[in-house]
């Protein structure tokens, strides 16, 4: 009977302080703003920035040094291409060079005046294409354009000469490109950059958010010294337990809907790939939640105001999306910020949201990353009972010395 009355005591205190947590969020505008603001404001701001998925009609230069029919056609090539827009047109090098250090164009290419003899010769000629490589979309779209646009240009220059020496247009066809190269962009067909980033993002926005926020509470529980309530619970035996479950009750609570607008609706709202069922998503976030609230509860009892969890946590954003292998290969990463970066929940949290949602893998896939989550959800849970206990006696000694004076 005394254990069923522990049980029933132990979860009337989880349920008082689930209330009493939700009293606090909802009755601070900084909070809130935290929690639900930047949760609803990221996922609409990122996907419109992103919207367009794919740079495409990068503005270019072409300096035409051969000025005939040849280079002409060359030309409109480019100019056909989606990647690369014929923005400008100088009469020499030094020009474009200025129109690309004023920002008017992004790459050069230029044809040079022995272009059109030497194709008419039979002999190799070269196009040289210059590339803004500081911005590597740029780069990137500029030399596919460029190149298609040549490769083209030159496959057709090859298959004329062949045709001319009696060779059927078919076999002239299969004689320039014996072997030629299929490929198929899995799981982002657009190759789009919002569709490969923007769920590890969003999925750290959630992290970030969390750990800002409940280390707000944390810094304003001990700021405005409102512990007084927390000290009966705390100071019996296993008191910090119904203290910290009734907390992350309440933090989770708004953090599964959190989650299904950012990682479920967003998605479906910008087009990107979303590919996993609710259930399996729940299922997978659930651990991922619960692991950043323990750690953000442990951490939140070590801020002196509201003020530390924002000057000492927003920094942490760049590393751990570089632990997460979205912006960086996480395989090139040095085996020491691997081994730190097994402790953040985003790493495997991240990791497993894009097999689930971007790549549509069942969730057998994930269930290494799942018990990753579930070994951090324990591990800062204890941690998070240990540190509201050190707390709570602290605060209770803090109380006695003063009654004392």
């Amino acid at each position: 009977m005394k254990r069923f009355h522990k049980i029933y005591k132990g979860f009337d205190h989880l349920a008082f302080f689930y209330r009493e947590e939700f009293k606090n969020i909802f009755s601070d505008a900084g909070v809130l703003l935290i929690f639900v603001g930047a949760v609803l404001i990221y996922p609409v701001l990122y996907g419109y920035v992103y919207a367009k998925e794919v740079v495409k009609e990068v503005p270019v230069a072409l300096v035409d040094q051969s000025k005939t029919s040849e280079s002409r056609l060359l030309a409109r090539m480019v100019d056909a291409s989606e990647f690369i827009r014929l923005a400008e047109k100088p009469n020499s090098l030094a020009e474009a060079e200025n129109l690309f250090y004023q920002g008017k164009v992004h790459g050069v290419i230029v044809i040079p005046s022995e272009f059109s003899k030497d194709i008419l010769s039979g002999r190799q000629t070269r196009v040289s294409v210059y590339c803004d490589a500081a911005y590597f979309l740029y780069y990137k779209q500029v030399f596919k354009g460029a190149s298609f646009a040549v490769g083209t240009y030159s496959a057709g220059v090859e298959i004329k000469k062949l045709m001319a020496k009696g060779v059927p247009v078919d076999q002239a066809m299969n004689k320039r490109e014996p072997i030629p190269v299929i490929t198929n962009a899995l799981y982002n067909p657009s190759e789009g950059y919002a569709s490969y980033v923007m769920l590890g993002v969003l999925a750290l926005v959630l992290q970030q958010t969390l750990l800002i926020g409940i280390g707000m509470l944390g810094g304003t529980t001990r700021e405005r010294k409102r512990f007084h309530f927390l000290i009966p619970v705390g100071n019996k035996k296993g008191g910090s337990i119904p203290i910290v479950l009734g907390k992350a009750a309440a933090y989770l609570t708004i953090y599964i809907a959190n989650a299904i607008y950012a990682l479920g609706i967003m998605p479906k709202v910008f087009n990107y790939a979303h590919r996993a069922d609710i259930f399996s998503m729940i299922l997978f976030l659930l651990p991922f939640l619960l692991s950043i609230i323990f750690l953000a509860m442990a951490l939140s009892s070590l801020y002196k105001n509201r003020e530390h969890s924002m000057l000492i946590l927003v920094f942490t954003s760049i590393p751990f999306i570089f632990f997460t292998g979205i912006s960086w290969p996480y395989e090139a990463l040095p085996i020491w910020i691997k081994a730190i970066a097994q402790f953040i929940p985003s790493t495997p949290g991240v990791r497993g949201i894009l097999k689930l949602n971007l790549m549509g893998a069942p969730f057998s896939s994930v269930l290494k990353d799942w018990i990753h989550l579930w070994i951090l959800t324990i591990g800062y849970f204890t941690f998070a009972c240990f540190m509201t206990k050190r707390f709570i006696k602290r605060r209770q000694l803090e109380m006695d010395n003063t009654t004392e004076e």
